[in-house]
């Protein structure tokens, strides 16, 4: 039987179809946003309702699944410290070159405010915490007039994908992510107690700590997020006994079209209904990822994906803030593709892609600094120990 394993081992550990899966993610979310950002605009005549649910909530849940799956992969070849590196050197460039952009190049530009109540305001300055992963979105005057204020939506989910990363090291560290039936449990474990939470404030039964619970399990969607990176964490774990199928795959698909189609938009808030896409999400962006004809040529050693991620929220916004009424949606979603293809791609070629190229240098600084203080620990444990004498 063709299982995940023996696919990626027969790749050498590669998934071809993973960077266009990511870009057409990237994209879904640029054409979601647009009803969003332009107060729901002509929204209704490109999809029914169920289906506006199952696009809506088809990117964040895929990219997550894909995320735990890929980097679980990279964390098991090599050390912890080496793999934080990675992570960091792969978001953290780009995200501080956006926010920067944002701060200083497009506030001033949009603002209501006079410019010297631009910089000297507190908002401006609580802005930049979004380069350390804090999501702030709002910088003065800017955009109050659009359906929507924030400056960068899209922002919100990066703090909940370091805490994925964290996680997922201190798995590796303590031993865990080695014993996936423990990873399993846990996942289980998280969906219900969300789902125990969300019946236990439907009935109106409160509890001490109830409140703060509720903050770390449902607020905006941190229940949902955490246990789908650990989906694709166990995906790849249990590589070696989960079919590779084009049938399952095509069942997965059919899975999440009828959750769709049988619900609304409220289902999105559903913790039943995220325990039940979870693995229809995780099958579906495996398959993919893995499939060697779902791949563009032209993508080959290009991965515009992040770049969309970080730009495309502040470009629509910024178009809302020009094309003031009602438009076609269509025609919105086309002007917001091309600034946003543009600044992907000046992202890419002068931040992410020199950034990467810096990985090997940063690991080798890693683990030489590992390496020293290993030597001295050693050193330390084989330093011989002052005796004390009696009456001494």
């Amino acid at each position: 039987m063709k299982t995940v394993g023996s696919v990626l081992e027969a790749q050498n550990g590669v998934g071809p179809g993973f960077r266009l899966l990511r870009m057409v993610l990237a994209i879904s979310v640029i054409y979601v946003h647009g009803s969003l950002l332009d107060g729901a605009a002509a929204a209704g005549e490109w999809w029914p309702y169920g289906a506006r649910w199952a696009l809506n909530n088809f990117s964040v849940p895929m990219f997550f699944v894909m995320s735990g799956f890929l980097v679980t992969a990279s964390v098991m070849r090599s050390r912890v410290d080496e793999f934080l590196v990675n992570r960091l050197v792969r978001l953290v460039p780009g995200l501080v070159v956006v926010v920067l952009v944002s701060a200083f190049v497009l506030g001033p530009l949009v603002t209501t405010v006079p410019l010297g109540s631009y910089f000297g305001d507190r908002s401006f300055y609580i802005y930049l915490l979004n380069v350390v992963g804090l999501h702030r979105d709002a910088l003065p005057g800017v955009f109050k007039d659009n359906p929507e204020t924030l400056v960068n939506g899209s922002l919100w989910t990066l703090p909940h994908e370091v805490v994925c990363y964290l996680l997922l090291s201190l798995l590796a560290m303590t031993g865990a992510l080695r014993r996936r039936a423990f990873v399993l449990a846990a996942t289980l474990a998280l969906y219900g107690i969300a789902i125990l939470l969300a019946l236990l404030d439907r009935s109106g039964i409160r509890f001490p700590l109830s409140a703060a619970v509720d903050y770390i399990f449902l607020w905006r969607g941190a229940a949902h997020l955490v246990p789908l990176f650990l989906t694709g964490v166990l995906f790849y774990q249990y590589r070696d006994r989960i079919p590779y199928n084009a049938l399952i795959a095509g069942g997965a698909a059919l899975g999440l079209v009828a959750l769709a189609l049988a619900g609304t938009v409220d289902w999105q808030d559903e913790p039943v209904v995220w325990a039940i896409s979870a693995p229809l999400f995780g099958y579906l962006a495996m398959f993919l990822g893995l499939s060697s004809w779902f791949v563009l040529p032209i993508l080959v050693g290009i991965d515009y994906s992040y770049g969309i991620f970080l730009y495309g929220y502040p470009v629509q916004q910024t178009l809302t803030h020009v094309m003031r009424g009602s438009h076609d949606y269509m025609l919105f979603f086309a002007l917001s593709m091309v600034p946003t293809l543009i600044l992907a791609a000046l992202s890419w070629h002068f931040v992410e892609k020199p950034a990467l190229s810096l990985r090997k240098r940063l690991r080798a600084a890693s683990s030489t600094a590992v390496e020293r203080v290993g030597a001295l620990a050693r050193r330390a444990e084989a330093r011989p120990q002052a005796r004390i004498e009696p009456g001494g």
